[in-house]
């Protein structure tokens, strides 16, 4: 293994990207776990050449685990963001086929969805009523697998769960704690974020 080249590649992708919970801001950690865009990882969103990122999402989610100690929370999610991910890949698929099986199109716009959907897996084998009833059988089976994981979501989720907008969990914790600065959810970081809900919920215990 060639560790001289793999901290060469972090250090590159650290010049473009937050690579862990210290640098990125709990504001973009949010909207990656919302819509599932990892170019909320990196310091300029419209950068060229970005590497893939999902190995370093998967590190900063770690990461998160370990410093909230809190396994079970990364498990809801994770199946909030596989949700997520499978939602917008069924959205993508029913609007390439209804396009493709109800539009006029041009042979390069043909071509263009035709290759999106392979990259979801969804292999288009002409415009007949057979191909068109298979791929809304393939569809069914999409919703079918969301709403499985949804009812899994709804059975491990505890029934006093309530997730708050994260300017309402900062504005809260600004409050409990008595910051006497205003906090901002796109200048504190993950790390930052993390000690501070726990400072709050002890402070929170504490006036009880």
């Amino acid at each position: 293994m060639d560790t001289t080249k793999d901290k060469k590649m972090g250090y590159e992708l650290s010049k473009i990207a937050n690579t862990d919970c210290e640098t990125l801001s709990i504001w973009s950690f949010y909207k990656v776990m919302e819509t599932q865009d990892l170019t909320y990882l990196l310091k300029d969103k419209h950068a060229e050449n970005v590497p893939d990122l999902n190995e370093t999402w998967d590190n900063i989610i770690e990461e998160y685990q370990e410093l909230t100690n809190s396994a079970n929370d990364m498990i809801l999610w994770r199946l909030r963001l596989e949700i997520g991910k499978l939602s917008l890949r069924l959205q993508r698929v029913t609007i390439g086929c209804k396009i493709y099986f109800h539009s006029e199109v041009s042979k390069e716009v043909e071509k263009e969805i035709i290759d999106n959907l392979k990259s979801d897996n969804v292999l288009l084998k002409g415009r007949t009523v057979e191909e068109l009833d298979r791929i809304n059988r393939q569809i069914q089976s999409m919703k079918t697998k969301i709403s499985l994981k949804e009812l899994e979501l709804k059975q491990l989720t505890p029934s006093n769960d309530e997730t708050q907008d994260i300017y309402e969990q900062i504005y809260l914790i600004g409050k409990i704690t008595d910051a006497k600065y205003k906090l901002d959810p796109k200048e504190t970081s993950v790390k930052e974020f993390v000690i501070l809900s726990k400072h709050a919920t002890k402070e929170s215990n504490g006036k009880r």
